[in-house]
């Protein structure tokens, strides 16, 4: 009879395993097929939104905004759309900043080329500045937000001033080798 009992708590304990791998494939494969459909895709912040009241008109200045910024003709530019709700709507009541502006290219070589292969990029086009990202998933995302936070982890336990968050050359001149 115990030899039962342990086999039957062996084997419920191979579902629930069996149960969290197909969880985890299904999550994987949702990230990757995610990923693989923003490829072509580029994100740019800080594109202010048009007053005007048509919807077609709205869209081809977001598009002409776009070809200026990315430096590519129009006819590279598949489409383009403003991410999330409109200002003033809903939750956004109180928001002030832009929606930032998803650009679809031609071809992913041309994306990662405007986004500098992965590492965002900032843009000054007619004396306005423009950051230029790939479109990551949430995962991506969320992954990159918990590298930040150690970064920021690290540098705040390690007491390095650098010159450039507001040290002096003074206090760290024992952070700095010299030759």
């Amino acid at each position: 009879k115990q030899w039962y009992q342990r086999r039957v708590a062996i084997t419920a304990g191979k579902e629930s395993q069996s149960e969290i791998v197909s969880q985890t494939t299904a999550r994987q494969e949702a990230d990757v097929f995610d990923k693989e459909k923003r490829i072509r895709n580029v994100v740019i912040t800080t594109v202010p939104e048009s007053s005007l009241t048509e919807i077609k008109d709205r869209i081809a200045a977001d598009k002409l905004i776009a070809a200026t910024v990315l430096d590519v003709t129009t006819d590279q530019i598949e489409r383009c759309y403003r991410a999330g709700p409109p200002l003033g709507s809903g939750s956004n009541k109180e928001r002030t900043k832009p929606r930032p502006l998803v650009v679809v290219l031609a071809t992913p070589d041309l994306a990662r080329s405007k986004h500098k292969y992965g590492n965002g990029c900032k843009v000054l086009k007619d004396g306005e500045d423009y950051w230029i990202n790939p479109d990551l998933s949430q995962a991506e995302r969320r992954a990159n937000y918990e590298a930040r936070q150690k970064r920021r982890e690290r540098t705040k336990d390690s007491g390095f001033k650098g010159l450039l968050t507001g040290g002096t050359e003074s206090e760290n001149s024992g952070n700095v080798a010299t030759y």
